[in-house]
């Protein structure tokens, strides 16, 4: 069974998000377009597993800080 990911990591997603784009629209449109380092895949819909947030904090991660992205 695929745990759900918790509220602290759909939170810290969200934050992360806003920090690396620091708007607000960009975050949203970040969110819901598919990216490339997610297999195509959009990152609202690869975050609601636990594992698959950890995947996008990662991305946001490596946006952030402009690691091999």
């Amino acid at each position: 069974m695929t745990e759900k990911p918790t509220t602290a990591q759909n939170k810290h997603i969200r934050a992360l998000a806003n920090e690396v784009f620091r708007d607000k629209k960009r975050t949203r449109d970040w969110l819901t377009r598919p990216h490339m380092m997610l297999e195509d895949q959009r990152p609202v819909d690869v975050k609601k597993t636990r594992a698959g947030a950890e995947r996008v904090l990662d991305l946001l991660g490596r946006l952030k800080y402009s690691t091999g992205v």
